[in-house]
């Protein structure tokens, strides 16, 4: 079975004096809008990852890089 993920992304980024990025997001389904849990974010760059929460909530923080590979597993 094929899943559809609608995300919602936030990026917050302040660059004088910082070495990190915050992405702050959910994480929902395409067909019915239901937050999906447990859909692991993951960035291919770092190796750091998070999990979204009962809301389909995810927060991660990753250091300023050119490039920003997230992945998101269910």
């Amino acid at each position: 079975m094929k899943f559809y993920l609608g995300i919602l992304l936030f990026l917050s980024l302040n660059i004088f004096g910082q070495s990190n990025v915050s992405i702050n997001g959910y994480v929902f389904s395409a067909f019915g809008k239901e937050a999906m849990i447990g859909v692991q974010v993951f960035d291919s760059n770092t190796g750091i990852n998070t999990t979204s929460n009962q809301y389909g909530y995810f927060s991660i923080n990753l250091p300023i890089k050119d490039t920003i590979n997230l992945n998101f597993y269910f």
